[in-house]
């Protein structure tokens, strides 16, 4: 919680959070479907969502991509 307020605080409109230690691998190719997504939409929600949907695809554990959380915008 304490991070989080500072990154408000400080301006972010959104920040993407693990809940808890992630794999790398699985990691890696969650963010680079989220910036494929976030550069033909600014929701950074949405994004979040469909990159999340794309590695379920590839890896239904969700142990992968389920301690993603978007907070804010």
């Amino acid at each position: 919680m304490g991070l989080r307020r500072a990154f408000i605080g400080a301006g972010s409109d959104s920040l993407v959070l693990s809940l808890w230690e992630v794999e790398d691998t699985a990691t890696l190719e969650l963010m680079k479907y989220f910036m494929e997504e976030r550069m033909k939409n600014p929701d950074t929600v949405e994004a979040m969502r469909k990159a999340k949907l794309k590695l379920m695809k590839e890896e239904p554990n969700p142990i992968y991509w389920a301690p993603f959380v978007v907070t804010g915008k």
